[in-house]
């Protein structure tokens, strides 16, 4: 049976109470909307024939986001990206609907913000990582009774186009490996398997002396993102480059034979191997002071390694040993670009003279 309480001390709402199979749930009515006791009472009784069961708070939606992305366990560059998904989502809602709380929040208000999102110059795939982060924030709201239902499933997302990423020539590569040879020694045996190998830079940077073996020539390399291990055999010049690296370490005192090969010199470092994300930030360093118009990072390598190969006629299942792929379709789809070499020989190849003399620019 619904009823409300008449006493209390609270002058802004009425403190209700009603049953739901057996449960007793209260809730609290601002006198604003209901400023009789008998609107009050009436509203309980409906939400006990309904079956709705009450919010446990009128959430803001500012400050629900901010409790998901600190409670969510997840990398310092990936709270970043949804902290600003989160203040874009804000931002519409400050603009176009102030007083939103996270319960009237609709799914029309969704597809607003999805032009919103396009209207400011957002890609797609921003606007749907935007899209993914907030509907999983809804359900969990929904799991806690904070909201009745999860209003962006019924939002599709956009369709994304993938952007065609140029890979450095080899000049460029050259240049920036003799950069790191100059700058960052310490990085430039890394530089030199992301360019002749293609390898992701954290199955690189977490390499042990003991997964070198230079007398019979191979190395043991560990794919942490197929959870696979690899014996890389390993050419003469290789083993030189290797060689000259572990050299150096004996040299600043930083070898050890149960160590890693690619050692921090901060004793603060607690993985005790240099930053997975230091190499790409030298090479933006290396990008400014070299005057590189071309976006190094060390994905691209990965690129880079497979348009070589494919500009030489290399089959996709050869190049997948090489760079470690799983899939011949990934190279295929993802990783296969324009050769601006052989673009340039075809050019030459269709020319025709059609016997046209160049006109004077009198």
């Amino acid at each position: 049976m619904a009823g409300v309480r008449r006493k209390g001390n609270n002058k802004s709402s009425w403190q209700g109470f009603y049953y739901i199979d057996g449960e007793k749930f209260s809730v609290y009515l601002k006198k604003a909307d209901f400023p009789a006791y008998r609107n009050a009472l009436k509203e309980c009784r409906r939400l006990e024939a309904i079956g709705q069961k009450p919010m446990s708070k009128n959430w803001v939606v500012k400050e629900y986001l901010e409790d998901f992305i600190n409670k969510k366990s997840i990398a310092i560059g990936t709270v970043k990206r949804f902290s600003d998904h989160a203040r874009n989502f804000c931002r519409f809602l400050e603009k176009k609907h102030p007083d939103a709380f996270m319960h009237k929040v609709t799914a029309d208000m969704v597809e607003e913000f999805k032009k919103w999102m396009q209207d400011n110059n957002y890609s797609s795939s921003s606007t749907n990582g935007a899209l993914r982060l907030l509907r999983e924030a809804w359900e969990k709201a929904k799991d806690k009774q904070i909201i009745p239902k999860n209003v962006f499933k019924e939002v599709s997302y956009l369709k994304e186009v993938k952007r065609q990423k140029r890979p450095p020539s080899k000049e460029e590569v050259l240049r920036m490996i003799y950069w790191f040879k100059e700058n960052a020694y310490i990085h430039l045996l890394i530089v030199y398997f992301l360019a002749t190998q293609g390898w992701r830079r954290k199955d690189i940077v977490t390499l042990k002396m003991k997964d070198i073996d230079l007398k019979n020539k191979r190395l043991y390399l560990f794919i942490h993102k197929a959870k696979e291990e690899d014996y890389i055999k390993l050419g003469e010049r290789q083993c030189e480059v290797i060689n000259e690296h572990i050299l150096y370490l004996k040299r600043k005192r930083l070898y050890k034979e149960d160590g890693f090969l690619f050692p921090s010199k901060s004793k603060k470092c607690k993985s005790g191997h240099v930053g997975i994300d230091q190499t790409r930030k030298l090479m933006k360093r290396g990008m400014k002071e070299l005057d590189i118009k071309t976006n190094f990072y060390p994905h691209i390598f990965r690129h880079y390694v497979v348009t070589l190969l494919k500009a030489a006629g290399v089959s996709s299942i050869n190049i997948a040993e090489t760079t470690g792929h799983r899939s011949t379709r990934t190279i295929d789809e993802n990783y296969a670009h324009p050769d601006s070499e052989v673009v340039k020989k075809n050019r030459e190849i269709l020319e025709l003279d059609i016997g046209l003399s160049p006109k004077s620019s009198d």
